[in-house]
């Protein structure tokens, strides 16, 4: 089996331990470099991180000493693929990783560039093939491919199955997870015995991302598809595990037990279980009355499946709810698959 160096951008935060400790787990991945903050550089990884993600640390890291993360040059020489778990304010750097190396971003600042494009596991992996244009068009040595917000990814995959159904609306509301607000991230006293209806920039995300997520790559850009969405984000006080209720609006709504059946089917979606990390199901049914739940449910297929259940059509609105884990699936799970497919197909 060949072997990649990796190198984590931000390795110390809560995606940046699911990514650590993921890749302990996958025997082709070695892991080359780590940076964090600052304040951190040049400590070694057991001294600067609070372990607090609900998986085991990866003790073979510990002595690792925290690189800068503008070190490009010698990050980029010993590596084959840069993850980046960078927020967004310092994420500019991956532009400059870019021109010399693979770059796997979680980063929303280049999710909305024409020529990036934006990685749904079984969505949209047909737009990677827009890379082969970045690259030449920028003259870079590597490229930059962004993974969508965990709440796209979750809603596009359980949308998938009946994208090819006349759809009039989207209507989506989400009960989001505290570590998506990352570390240390809310105060007790904020989420405590409380549900806050506000995720800055959360709405726009789901409304933008979606349309690019179901496009189309055509001569060097990526075409969205024409979707009318709302969006309604809500913090909820639940540690790991995204849950959405959609409601689409069909022109012509087949029964309720046809789109179950797709839905159960994963109809339209692209499964691909050689890819490391990559489900059976991607997309799991849960007709049991209360399913799913994030408690019971957001760690089947390893934190990989998004949940759907609570099926109901009322006229034209059907209506479901689901859940998926959004640090694995929506997080480093998928830049991870991600990774496999690009080198499955000789671009990395």
């Amino acid at each position: 089996m060949e072997s990649f160096r990796v190198s984590v951008l931000g390795s110390t935060g809560i995606l940046g331990q699911r990514f650590l400790s993921l890749i302990s787990k996958l025997p082709n991945f070695e892991l080359s470099h780590i940076s964090s903050s600052d304040s951190k550089y040049g400590k070694r990884l057991s001294n600067s991180v609070k372990w607090i993600i609900d998986d085991d640390y990866p003790e073979e890291y510990g002595d690792f000493k925290i690189d800068n993360t503008h070190d490009i040059g010698t990050i980029s020489r010993e590596s084959d693929i840069v993850f980046s778990a960078l927020p967004t304010d310092a994420s500019s750097v991956e532009i400059e990783f870019a021109k010399k190396i693979p770059v796997i971003s979680k980063s929303s600042l280049n999710r909305m560039l024409p020529d990036v494009p934006l990685f749904v596991p079984g969505v949209s992996h047909d737009q990677l093939e827009i890379l082969h244009y970045q690259r030449r068009n920028n003259n870079y040595s590597g490229f930059i491919t962004c993974d969508a917000n965990c709440s796209s990814t979750q809603l596009s995959i359980a949308i998938k199955p009946l994208i090819d159904l006349s759809i009039d609306d989207i209507v989506v509301d989400t009960m989001q997870a505290i570590s998506g607000s990352g570390y240390p991230g809310l105060s007790s006293m904020d989420i405590a015995d409380n549900v806050i209806p506000y995720i800055e920039k959360e709405d726009e995300k789901i409304i933008t991302e979606t349309p690019k997520i179901m496009g189309k790559h055509r001569s060097g850009t990526i075409i969205p598809m024409n979707l009318n969405i709302t969006a309604m984000c809500n913090r909820v006080n639940v540690t790991d595990g995204h849950m959405e209720t959609v409601f689409m609006k069909l022109n012509d709504p087949p029964e309720l037990d046809e789109i179950v059946k797709r839905m159960s089917s994963q109809r339209n979606l692209i499964i691909d279980t050689k890819i490391p990390l990559f489900p059976e199901k991607l997309l799991m049914v849960n007709l049991n009355k209360g399913r799913p739940q994030p408690r019971l449910d957001r760690r089947l297929n390893g934190g990989m499946s998004v949940i759907a259940g609570g099926f109901k059509l009322s006229g034209n609105w059907l209506s479901f709810t689901t859940l998926s884990h959004n640090t694995i699936l929506g997080g480093a799970g998928s830049a991870l698959v991600q990774a496999g497919i690009l080198i499955s197909r000789g671009m990395i």
